[in-house]
């Protein structure tokens, strides 16, 4: 066979069996005595365009592996392939070599949905004839279509934001992979999902993963409860390197979920890592939750915001309703970058929120059912400083001074710990203009510059100019979490006036206490009542990191900051829970660490 003309377009179209170019071999009928033969077909130049089908090869349900053995040496050069519905090339008795058609006939495919059969332009279509452990490629281009893989061991593979899925797709079979898409889903006019129809990726197998994949869910009034990103419904399930974000802006009042694991019908569980999942309405948002008697889930490594405009739940970065349990549930090293709301609407047991770093503690509400959420107020480290083989790094606390004064009167901040910063990275992040002073006894005020480091006790006085200070900041404190004792540290203080941090105390015995009957308290005064600060009892007169002024009558030492033999664990709790207020879920580790 010679090479072909142009054809006319439309071919087949009318037909899901037609295509516009058969070519086949037949054994049935007439033909079974006498199978015909087909070798050497070539086809140049040909325009294949808005048909059923494009090319098929091969007779459909005959055997090729014997005979007839199908069309032999058939090549494809210099064609045009666009809006042919189901395929464009159906390579039944593998007789051609697909990759050679794809790469090196130099032809043009406006969509490709490459598998071990055929070239679809498809992605749903290329899912119906694909075996378990087959791979379906897909390049670039934008796919209007929902797609559901219920073939197990199957992975659609894209190439990144430009292999574009506009509509939904449903893992329903086990150990399913989706990769390097773009899934853009706008809720109430997505094509009907085989699962369900408020989500743009709904994951309904065991096992099954989605990765490196970016998904877009907006929403339309009137036509759902809740847009969600991805839904779990399935065990063993992994989200990882995603971007996810789902947006209700509509006026509706309708929720918004960036990721939900598990239903009440369905025991769901999940790794969700290192994504960056975002949730906005108009009404209620998640950004993560666990939902369901027995759902369960691992979530690290997140970049979590959710921000909303109800009166409750109004953007929670991680919740959990229904049956959940708070034990099952394993939430750290994410940054909660904007987040109102953290929920634990379950019947009972401790929400462990520890090790994750909070952008704004101090705007976020802890709503507690029958059951406590246990969290680190501060973290001075997020997630993108973290190493990741050794993620509890993230653990280094500090607190938060709320800086403010209209350039009239200094400030002091007060260092109860060794912060292993200099003065520069402590307040790198300040807007403001003025200098930086220590106190000492006997000597009155130095000047420090940016590479001073201060030691447990000391404090830097803050002067700036007349355009004041209204800011936050973050001071840390030298410390991990292990069972290693700290070095203890002190501040000696000289007969009279000193300033010092003195560390977390209630009054002013506490100080006096600390001199260990070298020196005692005369007065006392402080340059700033100790700031709110969330998770912290607010009792405390003396802040762990203000600057206060002891005037002595005697010489001696304080001790701000570890004692002999305390471990960091116990000096946190000291600063972060003054007098021994620890939550309960904490009170056992305190004693094993006594």
């Amino acid at each position: 066979m010679g090479s072909a003309n142009p054809i006319p377009s439309g071919a087949g179209e009318y037909s899901s069996i037609h295509s516009a170019i058969a070519i086949k071999q037949r054994d049935d009928g007439s033909y079974s005595d006498t199978p015909a033969t087909l070798d050497g077909v070539t086809i140049d130049n040909v325009t294949v365009e808005d048909s059923a089908n494009g090319l098929r090869f091969g007779e459909p349900g005959v055997d090729y592996s014997g005979e007839p053995d199908g069309p032999t040496d058939v090549t494809i050069t210099d064609s045009t392939f666009e809006n042919n519905d189901r395929y464009h090339i159906e390579d039944l008795p593998n007789s051609t070599t697909l990759e050679d058609v794809r790469n090196q006939g130099q032809n043009d495919f406006d969509r490709v949905v490459l598998t071990d059969v055929g070239i679809y332009s498809s992605i749903d279509a290329a899912t119906s004839t694909v075996e378990s452990n087959d791979t379906i490629a897909v390049e670039s281009g934008v796919y209007n279509e929902s797609v559901s893989v219920d073939t197990s061991n199957v992975t659609i593979q894209g190439a990144g934001d430009g292999t574009t899925i506009n509509g939904s797709v449903a893992l329903s079979a086990s150990e399913t992979t989706l990769s390097d898409v773009q899934v853009n889903t706008s809720i109430g006019d997505v094509f009907p999902n085989p699962v369900d129809e408020n989500n743009a990726i709904n994951v309904g197998g065991n096992n099954a993963s989605v990765e490196d994949a970016t998904v877009n869910a907006q929403g339309n009034a009137d036509s759902y409860l809740e847009a969600v990103g991805i839904e779990i419904t399935a065990d063993d399930v992994v989200v990882s390197e995603s971007n996810v974000s789902v947006n209700v802006m509509d006026g509706s009042g309708d929720g918004a979920v960036g990721v939900s694991i598990g239903t009440a019908s369905a025991n769901g569980s999940a790794d969700i890592i290192g994504n960056n999942i975002s949730a906005t309405s108009s009404g209620y948002s998640f950004a993560t939750v666990t939902r369901g008697d027995g759902s369960s889930a691992s979530i690290y490594l997140n970049e979590l915001k959710a921000s909303g405009e109800a009166d409750d739940l109004d953007g929670v970065g991680f919740g959990i309703e229904d049956q959940a349990a708070a034990a099952d549930q394993d939430v750290k090293y994410n940054n909660f970058a904007k987040v109102d709301t953290i929920e634990h609407k379950t019947d009972s047991g401790a929400l462990d929120m520890r090790l994750n770093r909070w952008e704004n503690i101090g705007g976020v509400e802890f709503i507690e059912g029958n059951g406590d959420i246990v969290y680190d107020p501060v973290l001075t480290t997020s997630i993108d400083n973290v190493d990741p083989e050794s993620p509890s790094s993230i653990r280094e606390y500090g607190s938060v001074l709320e800086l403010e004064s209209d350039g009239t009167r200094a400030l002091a901040v007060g260092f109860s710990a060794p912060p292993d910063e200099t003065a520069a990275e402590v307040f790198d992040d300040l807007n403001v203009t003025g200098n930086a002073f220590t106190y000492e006894s006997g000597t009155g005020y130095q000047s420090v510059d940016g590479e001073f480091t201060p030691t447990a006790g000391e404090v830097i006085v803050i002067t700036t100019d007349d355009e004041g200070i209204d800011e936050d900041v973050v001071i840390p404190v030298d410390a991990v979490p292990d069972d290693e004792s700290g070095v203890p540290t002190e501040v000696q203080v000289e007969n009279g006036w000193n300033l010092v941090a003195t560390g977390a105390a209630d009054d002013p015995n506490n100080i006096d206490y600390a001199l260990g009957g070298t020196g005692s308290i005369s007065s006392t005064q402080w340059l700033q009542e100790r700031p709110d600060q969330p998770g912290v009892a607010t009792e405390s007169t003396y802040g762990a990191f203000d600057g206060t002024w002891v005037y002595v009558d005697g010489s001696g030492s304080i001790s701000p900051g570890y004692g002999s033999g305390q471990t960091p664990f116990q000096y946190e709790g000291e600063v972060l829970y003054p007098a021994g207020q620890y939550p309960d879920e904490l009170a056992d580790q305190v004693d094993e660490d006594e």
